[in-house]
């Protein structure tokens, strides 16, 4: 059963974030995502925030009516201009084809768009791993200090669905492009820093017992885990393979995915 005070406190932390911040969150079901991120969103808009929510796993008319059963008054806050929507589709593709620059011009402009007024960006970033580009994403990830000051950002990846497609470096690597990274799963809720601590330890007790590598890790004394596993990756071969498989082993137990 998950904490319900830890819960309530991670949804405070996310949705209360000041512009110029940016956050990860993490999840394992459509539920967690819509109670983390509309309070979010109804957070914003309640504050005067000009709120652009950016669908993926699902249609503007879905997210309308799901909002709306979570007591946001999609049609007020359209019309005053305060809530607006855009898809993945429209920021990222032009013609059908991946146009990064062409995002990165599109973000920045909308960005500047209230005003002064500060802006939230909710999106569901989940669309990266469902359109196998995850890569492309993580360049994006990568430019959230290029954004306006004016805005906050949250991200939103199923942690199951990111489990099965990218290995532990581009797990590391996601956490690290935010300044903050909530995690809440049927098994687990986990605040800033605890998530990517938790793994940092997954990997070091791994190769402690299975390896003899952790000499190379305790060296290196880095300050990212991607610098780590990217360290191991050029030291080790072939037993990264297994290194990765152990340790998703232990985080799908600990956070039961399933």
């Amino acid at each position: 059963m998950r904490n319900s005070t830890r819960s309530s406190a991670a949804i405070h932390l996310l949705s209360s974030m000041e512009a110029g911040r940016n956050a990860v969150l993490f999840y394992d079901d459509d539920k967690t995502l819509d109670k983390f991120l509309f309070e979010y969103v109804k957070t914003g808009l309640q504050k005067g925030e000009i709120v652009y929510y950016w669908t993926g796993i699902r249609t503007k008319e879905h997210a309308e009516t799901k909002l709306s059963s979570y007591g946001i008054d999609c049609d007020h806050y359209s019309r005053n201009g305060t809530l607006r929507f855009t898809s993945y589709d429209d920021m990222v593709l032009v013609d059908g084809r991946l146009d990064l620059q062409s995002c990165h011009k599109k973000l920045f402009s909308i960005t500047k768009a209230g005003n002064k007024s500060k802006v939230r960006l909710a999106t569901e970033s989940n669309w990266w791993l469902l359109s196998d580009v995850f890569e492309n994403g993580l360049d994006m990830e990568g430019t959230h200090d290029m954004i306006p000051q004016i805005a906050s950002v949250v991200c939103t990846y199923n942690i199951t669905d990111l489990m099965k497609y990218v290995n532990i470096y581009h797990l590391a690597r996601l956490m690290e492009f935010h300044n903050d990274t909530i995690l809440e799963t049927r098994g687990s809720t986990m605040l800033p820093v605890e998530f990517y601590s938790y793994l940092g330890k997954c990997v070091l007790n791994i190769l402690e017992e299975n390896f003899d590598y952790v000499t190379i890790v305790r060296k290196k004394h880095s300050r990212f885990i991607s610098e780590v596993l990217a360290e191991l990756q050029m030291r080790i071969g072939s037993d990264m393979a297994e290194l990765e498989r152990k340790v998703e082993a232990i985080l799908s137990q600990k956070l039961k995915l399933n």
